[in-house]
């Protein structure tokens, strides 16, 4: 099997620990990381160990603390049986559920993920398609084509079973309402028949050219 995706976490803080970089691996199969704790110790920790709350500090400034002093730990764990990121059932001694500590990009989504790029693209067919979560008719996984959304939100209803917009200058990514017109799906299909059967290309015999594989 190849190895998991590498979760950068030089920088982050985990208890008394700071993360400093990658540790050597060795033949330990679990990632581990050079960590400082505030007392000024270096210690290489499992990643594991620091996601889960396992380890917050070295554990022996706590023994060498003077008397009356703060300890190292600057937080303890988080004892309640529930996720903070999903809101499922969870370790009382863990910081997040197994899914939300293997998944840290679970639950994000749109702007709020890393590689969000604007919500549209552009599908095989040439429409444009767009990730829109509240549109008041979603489709699967909220992603609808733009022509279709526009549409149905100036008509304020979903589109029937035998009803397609169509572009009427032919240029598919023109989603101006001025541009759309709602049609029979029928005579959308006998439309475009009309038109596309001429420009279709022919080989010797008069026959079409196969356009897919």
């Amino acid at each position: 099997m190849g190895r998991s995706r590498l979760i950068d976490m030089t920088g982050q803080r985990f208890g008394a620990w700071t993360v400093v970089r990658v540790a050597d691996q060795g033949n330990r199969p679990q990632r581990s990381w050079l960590c400082v704790c505030d007392c000024g110790a270096q210690r290489t920790v499992r990643g594991g160990n620091l996601r889960s709350g396992g380890s917050q500090s070295c554990g022996r400034c706590q023994r060498r603390r003077p008397p009356g002093e703060e300890k190292c730990r600057i937080s303890a764990p988080i004892r309640s049986p529930i996720c903070p990121q999903c809101g499922g059932p969870k370790e009382r001694r863990s910081l997040a559920c197994m899914r939300c500590r293997i998944h840290p990009m679970r639950g994000r989504t749109g702007a709020q993920h890393p590689v969000w790029k604007g919500g549209t693209k552009i599908d095989r067919d040439g429409y444009l398609v767009r990730y829109d979560p509240q549109h008041p008719w979603p489709r699967s996984r909220y992603t609808i084509r733009e022509h279709i959304r526009v549409m149905e939100l100036h008509r304020g209803c979903r589109l029937a079973d035998d009803e397609v917009v169509h572009h009427l200058d032919g240029n598919r990514l023109n989603n101006d309402l001025a541009n759309l017109v709602v049609m029979d799906a029928a005579d959308h299909a006998r439309h475009h028949r009309e038109i596309d059967t001429p420009l279709r290309p022919r080989d010797r015999r008069g026959c079409f050219e196969k356009t897919h594989p």
